[in-house]
């Protein structure tokens, strides 16, 4: 028996593309960016247009430097950093 190998379309933000897409994930807001691994967060941040002064990284749930290298599968959440009030 020749093994036979099934494509099937599955939307960006279903379950099971997560298992096989190994690319970083990245949620800014409501919009979705996806880029490569085996780069620094902060490079993924200037790659997608924004100022790394302005946001917070989480990766996987975890508060974490921008320094930290982004891996296959992780999914990188990114809050945005709001100050401001009298002294």
């Amino acid at each position: 028996m020749t093994p036979t190998l099934l494509l099937a379309f599955v939307p960006f933000d279903h379950p099971c593309r997560l298992v096989y897409n190994r690319a970083v994930q990245i949620t800014y807001r409501d919009r979705q960016y996806e880029t490569k691994p085996n780069i620094t967060a902060r490079d993924a941040i200037k790659k997608i247009g924004l100022d790394p002064e302005a946001v917070l990284v989480v990766v996987n749930g975890k508060l974490m430097t921008d320094d930290v290298v982004l891996r296959e599968g992780d999914e990188v959440r990114l809050v945005a950093v709001v100050s401001g009030g009298n002294f």
